[in-house]
């Protein structure tokens, strides 16, 4: 790779630790390349990734200029992306019905975060669940700035391969927490860099190396549970059951539900 110029690494979005270089990649994704940039770089369309030296959390620069009608272009959805949603819709299936058999009171109001093209509303809407919405774009309940303004909290919400797209990750996740109701979780599945051996930590991890899809914050434990619990919250990490991870990419992706303490916890 052509040599860069080498620039401050930046503070960690999460606990504004220092962060390190370890490793670079180039960005390549037809008309998307002009979108993305490191400043004063002398390679175009490149993304410095970061591990952080105290929460060892995964991270770019590299989208965080995108002004939210770029950031709608950036994410416009392919035909080839289908079957991925059909598979992500499923799981946020799995997932919910493994949350409820863990908090039974876990039912009612659901809010799909990130929703793009997938089934997954309308599958909860056939088994009685109220579903909102909320992505870029029209056709959703809410755009993710207007979700920022409501007050409404939700029992269960989901997000299926979301949060690592997240360019402010504390204040993003801080802000869906917000909307759980006391006891309600918080579903996801993303790739964690804390569960990856040092063999994996490498620009070929497959979850890196889908940067293209815009795989810009990679999360570890430490990094979840540092804003769980400035949001009264605790992490569950699921264990990685072949019928609960059906689907999943491979090594190092893991479902995650960060629940809302409720008056029985305490």
């Amino acid at each position: 790779m052509e040599k860069y110029k080498i620039v401050p690494a930046p503070r960690c979005k999460i606990c504004g630790a220092w962060t390190k270089e370890v490793f670079a990649k180039a960005f390549r994704r037809g008309n998307r390349e002009d979108m993305v940039s490191v400043p004063d770089l002398n390679v175009p369309n490149l993304w410095l990734y970061y591990e952080c030296t105290w929460c060892h959390a995964l991270q770019t620069t590299a989208m965080d200029h995108l002004t939210w009608e770029e950031m709608d272009q950036f994410y416009q959805y392919e035909d080839t992306y289908i079957p991925k949603s059909r598979n992500r819709a499923n799981r946020a299936v799995r997932f919910v019905q493994r949350a409820r058999e863990m908090f039974p009171q876990n039912t009612g109001r659901l809010l799909s975060y990130g929703t793009g093209i997938s089934p997954e509303p309308e599958m909860f809407r056939k088994l009685g669940w109220t579903v909102d919405t909320c992505d870029f774009g029209e056709g959703y309940t809410f755009t993710p700035q207007e979700f920022t303004k409501i007050d409404k909290k939700y029992h269960v919400i989901t997000s299926m391969e979301v949060i690592e797209h997240f360019r402010q990750p504390r204040e993003n996740l801080s802000e869906i927490l917000k909307h759980l109701e006391p006891g309600g979780v918080f579903i996801a599945s993303t790739g964690l860099w804390s569960r990856l051996s040092e063999d994996y930590r490498v620009p070929s991890w497959f979850y890196v190396d889908w940067a293209t899809e815009g795989h810009i914050f990679i999360w570890t434990l430490q990094a979840l549970d540092i804003v769980a619990q400035e949001n009264d919250c605790y992490v569950v990490v699921l264990g990685n059951t072949p019928k609960l991870c059906q689907g999943m990419g491979g090594m190092g992706q893991a479902p995650i539900i960060i629940r809302k303490y409720a008056p029985e916890d305490l």
